[in-house]
């Protein structure tokens, strides 16, 4: 049975040079809402800092999508977390799906890889859920949803009876898009295993069993080469795969988006010299210019 969809927005936050893109594409592509925040992230490893930096999306009718750019801010998804959690629940579950844990233990006080303990300190989640990760956590009372589970035949079931097993029915989502292999998305800190048809399974359950009351989506690489390979050249499918997840994520037909990314990525792996590459982003804008979502 579908998932009920109500109204979401999209924020979009412009602060490196992948946000900027996301910017530039969504403002074209989305139809509906888009809130945009232009802010000087500085990387704060205080506590105060990201909540002064972070803007209150909370304060916002409805459900926030928020998009921004490389991994190594996801820290900030802690202010963004506690600015919406603090208006819209008091009791609810923070969903981490993300490549690694960002639980570790480290000098700094908050970090891209030490601040998910931090959500369960003064954003007070009732629970943590780990989703995707091939790294180990040492934390107690932490529920991990593997690699192996999300990719099995069971997925679906086995993820459901893994938050029906928690109360609380708000749910804020995080999802790091390192999480996904290479071929899906283009990071600045390496990939995981999942498809985007596995993540897109995830959001579906989870949009089933809880109600999610906002949720960030980031991972997109703000580095401007990798292997001599101008990621300009390489971005229809990063995008497109942000598109599809924002898309599930507020309950909108994804078909024609899967279909376009699908018909981008097959291109693209014969797009093995520079002037293919070119000519596949002019393609891309082309079409994307009368994309509406």
């Amino acid at each position: 049975m579908p998932y009920k969809t109500e109204h979401w927005k999209l924020a979009v936050i412009e602060h490196d040079r992948a946000s900027k893109r996301i910017k530039e594409f969504f403002t074209k592509i989305w139809a509906d809402d888009i809130i945009l925040h232009y802010v000087n992230w500085s990387r704060s490893q205080t506590k105060k800092g990201i909540i002064k930096e972070t803007p209150d999306l909370g304060k916002q009718k409805g459900k926030i999508l928020t998009l921004y750019g490389d991994g190594g801010y996801h820290h900030y998804t802690y202010g963004l977390c506690l600015k919406v959690a603090k208006r819209k629940s008091k009791d609810y579950i923070y969903v981490h799906a993300d490549n690694h844990t960002d639980a570790r233990k480290c000098d700094d006080p908050i970090g891209c890889g030490s601040f998910v303990e931090d959500i369960a300190d003064k954003p007070r989640a009732k629970d943590i859920l780990l989703l995707g990760t091939t790294y180990g956590s040492n934390e107690k009372n932490r529920t991990i949803v593997t690699v192996e589970t999300l990719t099995s035949k069971n997925a679906k079931e086995d993820l459901r009876k893994a938050l029906k097993a928690k109360q609380q029915k708000d749910v804020y989502a995080s999802f790091d898009l390192d999480v996904l292999n290479g071929i899906e998305i283009t990071t600045s800190y390496g990939t995981g295993n999942l498809s985007l048809e596995n993540l897109l399974d995830a959001i579906e359950v989870i949009s089933e069993e809880k109600n999610i009351i906002s949720a960030d989506i980031l991972g997109l690489t703000g580095r401007i080469k990798r292997h001599d390979i101008d990621l300009e050249y390489t971005e229809p499918i990063s995008l497109l795969t942000y598109a599809v997840l924002a898309a599930k994520i507020t309950g909108k037909d994804t078909k024609e988006l899967e279909k376009l990314r699908g018909y981008f990525k097959n291109k693209e792996v014969y797009a093995d010299n520079l002037r293919e590459r070119v000519l596949l982003r002019e393609e891309f804008r082309k079409i994307t210019e009368q994309l509406k979502v």
